[in-house]
């Protein structure tokens, strides 16, 4: 909720934000010969003004906030990451093509 959250307030009005899910089947890495692995990937897309080159480094930092005094805590993306990283997926924050990009990918036990 956080991730659609940050997506609505960059696009603002009249911005649009796209939600994509897919389950992707792979091998488990080696790990078992012949067995099948998969993982679910949101992807998250807005057509917003997208994310400066000195903020993606940071955006997943505890209390790194671009939102005004007030207006945000800063802790949203520092929690979603946490969570993923908590259940063994990742999170990748990029600019796309237009507007920002953010794809979790959560594997499927």
């Amino acid at each position: 909720m956080n991730v659609l959250d940050n997506a609505c307030d960059a696009v603002a009005r009249g911005g649009n934000v796209w939600l994509r899910t897919e389950v992707i089947h792979d091998r488990d890495g080696g790990q078992t010969p012949g067995r099948e692995a998969a993982s679910v990937v949101v992807t998250i897309t807005d057509d917003g003004p997208g994310i400066p080159a000195e903020h993606l480094i940071r955006l997943c930092d505890p209390f790194f906030t671009t939102k005004p005094p007030g207006a945000g805590m800063g802790l949203g993306l520092a929690l979603a990451r946490r969570i993923v990283e908590d259940h063994n997926g990742e999170i990748v924050i990029s600019n796309g093509s237009t507007g920002a990009l953010v794809s979790i990918r959560l594997p499927v036990h």
